[in-house]
């Protein structure tokens, strides 16, 4: 059926229907192309901006789409799942990211082709790429391993690491600045900027905003000020139905930061910058992502958990906002500025907007479908605001890519208002129940659905919703320890740490191997209404969260241990604390 439809159609009738575009999307479907789910990531214009390269996450593909007759005209596998994709302009090279082999990948760009020529391994799990001025040199920032990795490319077939320089914080974007000697890395999860001087290799400033979900970087037009598009997740109020739809709980914003401001190693003030607020009660924005300005200072991003592009007006005091497909993620503009081309990451297609939207958005299928499983049905309702009130949030927006934002909110998990608590990550979650801080929760079923209903506030989830979303959720592994993704040697120490570990009791409430228990426990420690009795979340990948205790009041595990002394007897010498701290940061 699928190809006797495709070789119904001419070419001559695929610009006929083009030119009958006036309105709504017209979806174009190649020919002879494989079923799968390709979850589109990045996108990259080559041959003259005649074709569009779209990078593909779960095929790990790369597919082709002629842009004269706006259809697919080739798929290639480049590696086993694509987190990132750059071209070049003054060079005819790419640079494609594989997050699942922890790899980068140079080839020649020939035509709208890319060919590979050279592999290197980098830090685990990288995330994002970008190109030096030159373009002789790569910058991979690597989520997991918390690392950016410079590495020469000048000899595509044999790229090699130069420099790698290791953060305190996950990253995922990053930008060049005006100075391309400098570079700016975004935190995955909090509110991090670190600025890092790449001809020295070395990280000079790390600024910490108040937000989350950095999932834009954009340098204004008159280039002197850095656009973070983001989410404010707040710790009041609680999240009742008025405090989620009329936007308390959690706001989407654009935030101007001064470049100045970043080169200031401890600023009078923090480089708190001015926000523009983005979405409105009744038709919220949720999910903010993949912010670029145009030449004439128009900002133009996606509101992902609602399936929208935003275009500002010249002045960027409003927003235009047209429908494309679902979750658009990234976006690139034309060399004209006069169209911008989405990638849709949860329905496998690419729209194309022109700035001047009366004439219509046109979007490409990438390829036929095949039936979703139901996991996959579950990550696509995980990144979908509109189950909450209003479009606000998505599952996503405080379980950032199924982890944790590391920022407290009031949602009745413990059945309680007057007391937030720290997001919980829900990277392994399938295997540690019971659920939230008290403990009371027995399924994950039930989880979920409570969640949806007074946290998100959104309508009651079908039986669907919630089975789709609890299979997603038992896909999500724990995070690898900052040890083993920087491929460090753990030594003695952590084997005479896990000794500390049982003798100090703490397998009581931290049992393996999933290191926590069903029961709850008098940790020591009281939230604001005087609870002291708390159910002990995992300590798998407990080194790659920012936040611990119920009120995020410890920054690391040597904050835990040292300054709090939780669970630590006091005849403890310092000597084991250390060697318990190097063990409980190897799990």
């Amino acid at each position: 059926m699928w190809k006797t439809l495709q070789y119904s159609i001419s070419t001559r009738a695929v610009h006929q229907i083009i030119g009958l575009l006036i309105t709504g999307p017209t979806v174009l479907f190649a020919a002879e192309l494989t079923q799968q789910v390709r979850r589109p990531v990045a996108l990259a214009l080559v041959d003259a901006e005649s074709h569009l390269l779209v990078a593909n996450h779960h095929s790990g593909t790369l597919s082709t789409i002629d842009l004269d007759v706006r259809r697919v005209v080739g798929e290639i596998r480049v590696g086993r799942t694509l987190s990132a994709f750059v071209v070049g302009r003054k060079r005819a090279i790419g640079v494609a990211l594989d997050d699942t082999d922890s790899c980068l990948i140079t080839g020649e760009i020939r035509g709208h082709e890319f060919h590979a020529q050279g592999k290197m391994s980098v830090g685990r799990t990288p995330v994002h790429v970008l190109l030096s001025a030159d373009e002789q040199r790569a910058f991979v920032a690597s989520l997991w391993a918390r690392q950016t990795t410079i590495v020469d490319i000048a000899v595509r077939a044999k790229p090699r690491v130069l420099a790698t320089i290791d953060l305190p914080f996950s990253p995922l974007l990053q930008i060049c600045l005006p100075n391309p000697r400098y570079l700016v890395v975004a935190g995955a999860f909090g509110g991090e900027l670190a600025l890092l001087d790449i001809e020295a290799a070395r990280l000079l400033h790390v600024h910490r905003l108040e937000g989350n979900n950095f999932r834009g970087l954009a340098i204004s037009a008159d280039r002197q000020s850095l656009y973070v598009a983001h989410q404010i997740l707040n710790e009041y109020p609680a999240t009742t139905r008025g405090g989620v739809h009329w936007g308390g709980v959690l706001v989407n914003v654009i935030r101007s930061v001064e470049i100045a401001t970043l080169h200031v190693a401890q600023p009078s003030t923090r480089p708190a910058g001015d926000l523009r607020y983005l979405g409105h009660p009744d038709r919220a924005a949720g999910d903010p992502t993949g912010l670029i300005v145009s030449k004439e200072g128009r900002q133009i991003l996606a509101f992902a958990g609602v399936s929208e592009l935003a275009i500002s007006d010249r002045e960027a005091d409003y927003f235009q906002r047209v429908s494309v497909g679902r979750r658009p993620t990234a976006l690139i503009l034309g060399a004209r500025g006069q169209t911008v081309y989405v990638a849709n990451m949860m329905d496998d297609s690419l729209s194309i907007v022109p700035l001047d939207t009366s004439t219509g958005v046109q979007s490409i299928q990438l390829g036929p479908p095949r039936e979703l499983s139901l996991a996959e049905r579950g990550e696509q309702l995980f990144y979908d605001a509109t189950l909450s009130s209003d479009g606000w949030l998505s599952c996503h927006s405080c379980h950032t890519d199924g982890h944790t934002n590391g920022r407290l909110n009031d949602n009745f998990g413990d059945d309680s208002a007057g007391a937030p608590k720290r997001v919980l990550s829900l990277l392994g979650v399938g295997a540690t129940g019971p659920w939230s801080w008290g403990g009371k929760v027995m399924g994950l079923e039930e989880q979920v659905r409570k969640s949806i209903r007074t946290t998100m506030r959104g309508t009651e989830p079908t039986h669907e919703q919630v089975t789709a979303l609890v299979a997603y959720l038992r896909t999500l592994p724990p995070p690898p320890s900052l040890l083993r993704a920087r491929q460090r040697h753990t030594g003695e120490t952590v084997s005479r740490g896990a000794r500390v570990f049982r003798q100090q009791g703490c397998t009581d409430c931290h049992e393996p191997p999933r290191y926590t228990s069903p029961e709850i426990y008098d940790v020591g420690l009281q939230d604001r209404l005087g609870n002291r009795r708390f159910n002990p979340p995992s300590l798998l990948g407990v080194s790659q969260r920012s936040a611990l205790f119920h009120d995020g009041r410890a920054i690391s595990v040597r904050d835990v241990l040292l300054r709090y002394r939780h669970g630590i007897d006091r005849n403890t010498s310092s000597t084991e604390i250390e060697e318990l701290i190097d063990y409980l940061n190897s799990l």
